[in-house]
């Protein structure tokens, strides 16, 4: 069975600049200095209606300047609150904010902005660009019921074996739940409830997922270096620690990749991760090939 490697999607830098010179040392900071507070982000959007808040800032502060950018919104859905920022003498940071209409919502969507203003005002270091996207938060309702199963492990230096401590996963039952309003995304629940991950099902040739996260999305797992993901839980062996490294997953069925996100019985969906038990990395974890079969 053949495994796609997926990219994770949307994961963006939330690096803030607090002075854009800071990191070169040699350079001269300028009063044109000026940057978004990050290169993007992702927001939930809620029924609140709270504004998507976006800060702008600058080195120095002895001049005053108006700085104008260029708002991309292709679905028409935010609202900015101007489309220049006017800094006075003194002034280091200047916020934007996005309205929206939660009514006007439809669940799964994925709303794509853009702000970017000259590069020419923006120095070393610094975003003259920001590219956010926004999503309603999903609410999630029963679907399938599945079975968890792994086909085998391998440790450092690609031997083929059995983890010692998988064998108390095989046949483990899965929960699934789909995003009310949507086909394309879904939540599994695993494990005594200990694990869930919630991913979306592209309908691409390949019939891919994707996981990603941000807030109010996946926050049960951890982010960490090169765009992988990790999670763990408890059970009476100890505290297993899961990482998608480089998390091939697929999904498909018995006449091969799906051609539709939406997720039937008899589908399967296949993962790729690495596994490690208490926590720690013993002899380079396991390599681990998992399949998750719907009924």
């Amino acid at each position: 069975m053949k495994l796609i490697k997926y990219g994770f999607g949307l994961v963006l830098s939330v690096l803030l600049v607090t002075s854009c010179a800071t990191k070169f040392p040699d350079y001269k900071v300028v009063n044109e200095d000026v940057s978004w507070e990050s290169s993007g982000q992702v927001y939930s959007l809620a029924p609140t209606e709270e504004p998507i808040v976006i800060k702008i800032q600058r080195g120095v502060a002895d001049q005053a300047i108006s700085v104008p950018f260029t708002f991309t919104d292709p679905e028409g859905v935010f609202t900015p609150s101007a489309t220049k920022v006017d800094f006075a003498v003194g002034e280091y940071t200047k916020t934007i904010s996005l309205a929206y209409s939660y009514s006007s919502l439809v669940p799964g969507t994925e709303y794509n902005f853009n702000l970017a203003f000259a590069d020419n005002l923006a120095g070393d270091g610094c975003f003259n660009e920001f590219d956010g996207m926004g999503m309603m938060a999903l609410e999630y309702e029963d679907y399938l019921d599945a079975d968890y199963y792994y086909t085998y492990a391998y440790g450092p230096g690609r031997i083929y074996r059995m983890g010692p401590f998988l064998e108390s996963l095989d046949g483990t039952p899965v929960s699934i739940k789909k995003a009310k309003g949507t086909n394309n995304y879904y939540k599994l629940t695993f494990l005594d409830g200990q694990v869930s991950i919630e991913f979306k099902a592209v309908c691409e040739e390949d019939g891919n997922i994707s996981i990603s996260k941000y807030s109010g999305y996946n926050d049960n797992l951890n982010a960490i270096a090169g765009g992988e993901y990790t999670f763990n839980y408890n059970n009476s062996d100890g505290v297993y620690l899961f990482e998608m490294q480089p998390a091939y997953c697929d999904l498909e069925n018995d006449s091969g990749y799906l051609e539709t996100p939406v997720i039937q019985a008899g589908d399967q969906l296949w993962i790729y991760t690495w596994i490690a038990l208490n926590n720690a990395w013993i002899n380079g974890g396991y390599g681990f090939y998992h399949v998750i079969i719907f009924s």
